[in-house]
């Protein structure tokens, strides 16, 4: 069981931006990279297993924002990421953790920072953190144009083509955790642009920040989802990461990715939003509550497809403590 991060060289070729089909607009859901992607780019065999992605930044473990974090007192100064930190617990309804009050202006923090691992962990301890710095998701998406051009010759001159990407930030590396026989090779490489990525083993680290993320819980009756889960749902049209038969009390969570399809509906709520009825990607950063959770061990969430062996679903079980 080792932790490894891995470390792009470059952008990030993800997909083309055509005016029709499932990557017009869409192919921003590839990102972070999902585990079929990583799990090819390090040519992991059938014997292991993968936790992440997760972020490494100066030998620290970064996790997403959950999306019941609130802030509670905005920063003093204009572009600083220290913050005062808040969650929410479930009793009837989601509501703030009791130090804060009705008349403060909130805003959601999920899904836009990361926060290092033990403050995460801390978080969900105590209900609140104090002057704790997020840090801005560190990637950027950027549109490349060129001449259209097939076996490196141009096909119309003047013709433009599109190609999205993904440019992550300096000093900053994803970071996974592989289990079982074998081990991934140290040069490969991600996208659809084969973009070459570096992966070497992490030594000498802190492991009360980071093992916890598979901590036994037996008495657990909620979870945050630390990597993106991908399920069927031909209902709903959302995306679900827990098993039919233990539907939660409560979910909080960014609605649902179309993923692999080429067919779109309406939603029946707000009809200009396309959605697809096959599958669907849960961003990371959900929150569960549950009478009982249906796994006793934080990890990825077992499904018939096999998924949770590329890190798909990685709920981490908490106990509430606020009430």
């Amino acid at each position: 069981m080792t932790w490894y991060s891995i470390t792009p060289t470059g952008t990030i070729p993800l997909g083309n931006l055509t005016p029709e089909g499932q990557n017009s607009g869409l192919v921003g859901c590839r990102w972070p990279p999902n585990g079929n992607q990583l799990a090819a780019a390090l040519n992991l065999p059938k014997t292991t297993q993968m936790w992440g992605p997760f972020w490494l930044h100066e030998k620290n473990l970064y996790l997403p924002v959950p999306q019941g974090v609130y802030t509670h007192r905005l920063p003093s100064r204009q572009n600083t990421r220290v913050l005062d930190l808040y969650r929410m617990y479930w009793q009837e309804k989601w509501q703030l953790h009791h130090q804060t009050t009705p008349d403060i202006e909130i805003e959601q923090l999920g899904g836009k920072y990361l926060i290092k691992s033990q403050d995460f962990r801390q978080l969900w301890e105590q209900g609140f953190l104090n002057q704790v710095e997020v840090q801005p998701l560190p990637w950027q998406t950027l549109t490349l144009s060129h001449n259209r051009r097939e076996d490196f010759q141009v096909v119309e001159e003047g013709g433009l083509y599109a190609e999205k990407t993904i440019l992550m930030a300096s000093k900053w590396s994803i970071v996974i955790k592989v289990m079982g026989r074998g081990e991934p090779q140290k040069y490969g490489t991600l996208g659809a642009g084969a973009t070459p990525i570096v992966t070497v083993p992490l030594e000498n680290l802190e492991s009360e920040n980071w093992e916890f993320l598979g901590a036994e819980m037996p008495d657990a009756d909620g979870a945050v989802l630390l990597t993106s889960a991908l399920w069927s749902n031909g209902t709903a049209k959302t995306s679900h990461p827990y098993p039919d038969q233990h539907p939660p009390l409560a979910y909080l969570a960014q609605q649902g990715e179309p993923w692999q399809t080429w067919k779109t509906v309406s939603h029946k709520l707000t009809p200009e939003r396309k959605l697809t009825p096959g599958e669907w990607l849960t961003p990371a950063g959900a929150i569960y509550r549950w009478h009982k959770a249906p796994i006793t061990k934080s990890g990825p969430l077992l499904d018939p497809f096999n998924r949770h062996v590329w890190g798909y679903g990685h709920l981490w079980l908490f106990k509430e403590n606020l009430i």
